[in-house]
């Protein structure tokens, strides 16, 4: 019951609240049956840290010439130099440089890295954040095999709802990513 309080203060944009809650309530002896819930409140808190992401190598599905495969390949050291230091936005706005169905037909994790870059850029508006939920959910949708391969997915789709202000539905996609990570706690 606790926790259902809990979730439902998380779920309605009240986390600082959810957390008071749960610091004033005495240590329980968690059911294993309430597992699932306390792995997503801690989740949702950001008491656990963020999953790590492995992007494979972009692999594009459409002919190119010898040129412009050279200036993909720069794009792509480009955005992945630009991801791992940090530089969000010039990730972001470097791969928006390629042709969307070029960007579509280079795999699922290079789509990934878009939308993660959006998510995590400083100053995103409400319409980089949409975008970076509707690829993220276009991923889970349509990628089957590189979903089961990423969980994560669930997580950053959550994170960039709650960014968006949708919590009730962050906290859905929250729970899935607890439940397909329920044996991997950290």
């Amino acid at each position: 019951k606790q926790l259902a309080l809990a979730l439902s203060l998380v779920a309605h944009g009240r986390k600082e609240r959810a957390r008071s809650y749960l610091a004033r309530r005495a240590a329980l002896a968690l059911d294993p049956a309430l597992r699932l819930e306390q792995r997503t409140l801690d989740l949702m808190l950001g008491n656990l840290p963020e999953p790590a992401v492995d992007f494979e190598p972009a692999a594009p599905s459409a002919p190119m010439t010898p040129e412009m495969r050279a200036s993909y390949e720069h794009v792509l050291a480009a955005t992945a130099q630009a991801y791992d230091s940090g530089d969000y936005r010039v990730c972001a706005r470097v791969l928006e440089r390629l042709p969307e169905p070029l960007r579509a037909l280079s795999g699922p994790s290079l789509r990934l890295r878009h939308a993660l870059a959006v998510y995590r850029s400083p100053g995103r508006d409400s319409k980089q954040l949409k975008a970076a939920v509707a690829e993220l959910e276009q991923l889970i949708r349509g990628e089957e095999a590189f979903t089961r391969a990423h969980p994560e997915l669930y997580y950053y789709l959550a994170r960039s709802l709650e960014a968006a202000h949708h919590d009730d539905k962050a906290l859905v996609s929250m729970r899935k990513y607890a439940e397909l990570t329920l044996g991997d706690e950290s």
